[in-house]
């Protein structure tokens, strides 16, 4: 028999590209993922390159993918929880966010003193953790290390903590 070289039929591109877009809408289905992230789960479902990139462009289109909303509603959902902004930038970053996005989504944080407030909010919660320990210097750096764990600059912590 001679060898005969096959040539990939015409559909067996858009068939890969089908399952790429599948497994990029079972994957933004559960939650919101900037470009960086879909890319890399889908990386790791070992889509090649191109079907990559057309599945990143479609789900672009289809506004499925944005990284200025995820970015903003991870930085409300952060802030609400508790997180300062430098805790947000730096989650924002791993992800894969670009600066100035990053830097608009910041904003949901507030002033220094909606900051303020916040961590003082923070260290009421705390308080009973706090106040076990007897000696004042340790409680301040107890605060101190929950706060700069939150993500707060040092410039608030040190007015949160100026009552302990």
């Amino acid at each position: 028999m001679k060898n005969q070289t096959r040539h990939p039929s015409p559909f067996a591109n858009r068939q890969s590209e089908k399952k790429a877009f599948d497994s990029a809408m079972r994957i933004l289905t559960r939650r919101d993922h900037t470009e960086k992230e879909l890319v890399n789960k889908l990386r790791q479902r070992k889509f090649d390159a191109t079907d990559i990139e057309n599945t990143l462009n479609r789900c672009r289109e289809l506004g499925y993918v944005d990284d200025s909303k995820t970015a903003m509603a991870m930085a409300k959902q952060m802030t609400a929880r508790g997180n300062g902004p430098l805790k947000i930038r730096r989650t924002l970053e791993q992800k894969g966010v670009d600066g100035a996005i990053v830097q608009s989504a910041l904003t949901c944080c507030g002033t220094e003193d909606d900051q303020l407030e916040s961590a003082r909010y923070i260290m009421k919660r705390i308080r009973f953790r706090l106040y076990r320990e007897s000696d004042s210097q340790k409680r301040r750096v107890i605060a101190y290390r929950f706060l700069t764990g939150r993500g707060f600059s040092l410039d608030v912590i040190r007015r949160a903590i100026i009552d302990l």
